[in-house]
């Protein structure tokens, strides 16, 4: 079942020529794919227009069931807002409108299954990138978003730290995702790819892997 699909979709920015072109996608419920694109080729617009964040300027962009699309920055500290880390889990929980009982007990249990109980009163700032992206993702899978979407969420980390992020994404993540990347070898084993160039799509060659 479909849970994103993009029609022919073209976008630009106040003033600007046309980023994307007629842009056709379709991504189903559970389906993980990675878009590699060199810089300025409008990976960044496409997440934004999955997300509902930018207009399309021609085609159409269909969400289906309860998608609730969340976004993962390359920086995560863009998006992290408390003083500890238990506090940002908790900031995500209070927007769904949990009650105070339901916020700390399912709190803690994302601070388990993210093995993140260690760091839970530090500063989320103070921590690795690795662990910083963590609990970016484990604030915003407190959502539950039927569709994720990653802009080169490990691009700044560190060997150690990356294969950490990837390691745990791969064992705990299981909603739609658009995973972007710069480089083919930054592509995250075992994910089907895509081509975006000149704002266009297109499949990735097997010799290109």
């Amino acid at each position: 079942m479909a849970i994103l699909v993009l029609e022919d979709v073209s976008a630009a920015y106040s003033n600007s020529p046309e980023i994307l072109k007629g842009l056709s996608l379709s991504l189903e419920r559970g389906e993980q794919i990675a878009i590699i694109g060199r810089n300025g080729e409008g990976k960044t617009t496409l997440l934004k227009v999955a997300a509902g964040l930018l207009a399309p300027t021609r085609g159409k962009v269909r969400h289906f069931s309860s998608s609730n699309p969340a976004i993962l920055l390359q920086n995560p500290r863009q998006q992290l807002v408390c003083s500890t880390v238990r506090e940002e889990i908790e900031y995500t929980l209070r927007l769904n409108a949990l009650d105070d009982k339901t916020v700390a007990r399912v709190a803690q249990d994302r601070l388990q299954q993210f093995d993140l109980e260690h760091a839970s009163e530090q500063h989320p700032l103070k921590l690795s990138g690795g662990q910083q992206q963590k609990v970016a993702l484990a604030a915003l899978l407190c959502r539950e978003p039927e569709l994720l979407l990653l802009d080169e969420p490990d691009a700044y980390l560190d060997g150690a730290s990356r294969r950490e992020f990837r390691s745990f994404f791969s064992g705990q993540v299981r909603a739609a995702t658009i995973w972007i990347v710069s480089r083919v070898s930054e592509l995250p084993e075992g994910m089907k790819a895509m081509r975006l160039a000149n704002g266009v799509l297109s499949s990735l060659d097997v010799d290109e892997k």
